[in-house]
């Protein structure tokens, strides 16, 4: 009996060894999905941050782009002032000057009308030039879109100028 007895103490021995083994692997396993997921989470948390810190700062600066960009569109109520600049640059190139048109174009700008002034000046060519540099250097939202010059018999320069510049819509209440 007594050779039975050490074999089956030893099983048992062995059994309960097993059973600790596998129940603290099974405990470690699970103390590391646990540690896994809250190191997940805690990257992705990062990432959101990191997102949101991008996300801000980009709004930063989108706010004060658009301040920039602001003050190089024309205000609604400050059009006039535009053409009567336009107008008075000409007197000082002695052009003699007539506004032919003034046309608000069709567009699909939100907050934005692109308005057409058509020009016509009638001088030297010297100020012609010199008027549609001008022109091209206001420091509102303008382009020149096109300018076209004749000469007469008598030496006289004549231009047309299609003057395009970006204002504010019109704020309705």
């Amino acid at each position: 009996m007594k050779h039975i007895l050490r074999p089956i103490i030893a099983l048992i021995a062995l059994s309960i060894a097993l059973g600790v083994f596998i129940l603290v692997t099974y405990r470690i396993a699970s103390f590391t999905d646990t540690a896994r997921e809250a190191y997940d989470k805690t990257t992705i948390l990062d990432a959101r941050k990191a997102n949101a810190k991008g996300t801000e700062a980009l709004v930063k600066d989108v706010i004060e782009d658009k301040a920039t960009l602001g003050e190089f569109v024309v205000k609604d109520s400050e059009q006039v002032r535009l053409i009567e600049a336009v107008e008075g640059a000409a007197r000082k190139e002695n052009l003699k000057t007539n506004i032919g048109s003034i046309v608000v174009l069709a567009n699909d700008w939100k907050y934005h009308d692109r308005v057409r002034v058509t020009v016509s000046t009638r001088g030297s060519f010297a100020s012609l030039i010199s008027f549609g540099r001008m022109l091209e250097s206001l420091p509102e939202a303008s382009w020149v879109e096109s300018a076209s010059f004749e000469v007469s018999a008598n030496n006289t320069w004549f231009a047309v100028y299609i003057v395009d510049f970006v204002k504010e819509k019109p704020t309705t209440l």
